[in-house]
């Protein structure tokens, strides 16, 4: 399944740009210097505004039902998503992914394969942030999913009846529609 592609989203960097006002080193004024560059006016520090890697998961049960799980919390309060999050530090992407499946659900995946990856953006505290989303695919069996206290409830979904139009980010919309054609 490796490779499934999907088309870039035109992301607007001179909007995420302003929100960035002050350096990280003097907190000099930073400008905007084009393509995905600040640069601090004062001590010249470059601010570079690139993707955050994050993760997601189709998990299949024993039924080739997908999971999915409603978020608690905003951005998308209400909408679908998949199991996933931010990658933390010190771990790689296979770790990160584990983590955030056991943490959201509280689903053990032994083996998971790479699908894909899309970018996307991330709405937190007045900012929207670039993410990079990278996803994975896994059997979860019959195992009994726990929603932590971010998921505020949970459905297996046949894959001819995933509701699209309400899944919680326009990157993964995309991802899932051409995961769909063929999973």
């Amino acid at each position: 399944m490796f490779g499934v592609q999907t088309q870039s989203m035109k992301i607007d960097i001179e909007k995420i740009a302003k929100k960035h006002k002050n350096c990280f080193i003097c907190a000099g004024e930073l400008v905007y210097e084009g393509k995905n560059v600040l640069t601090c006016k004062k001590c010249g520090y470059h601010k570079y505004i690139n993707p955050a890697p994050c993760n997601g998961a189709y998990l299949k049960n024993d039924k080739g039902e997908l999971l999915l799980v409603e978020r608690r919390v905003d951005p998308g309060k209400g909408l679908w998503d998949v199991p996933g999050g931010f990658v933390d530090l010190e771990e790689n992407a296979e770790e990160s992914m584990t983590r955030e499946i056991k943490e959201e659900t509280g689903l053990n995946v032994k083996e998971l394969k790479y699908v894909s990856s899309h970018d996307d953006t991330y709405f937190f505290e007045g900012i929207e942030f670039p993410i990079i989303v990278l996803m994975f695919e896994g059997q979860i069996g019959d195992q009994e999913v726990f929603p932590s206290d971010d998921v505020s409830g949970y459905k297996f979904f046949n894959l001819d009846e995933i509701p699209v139009d309400k899944i919680a980010f326009e990157g993964l919309k995309q991802s899932l529609s051409k995961y769909l054609k063929n999973p």
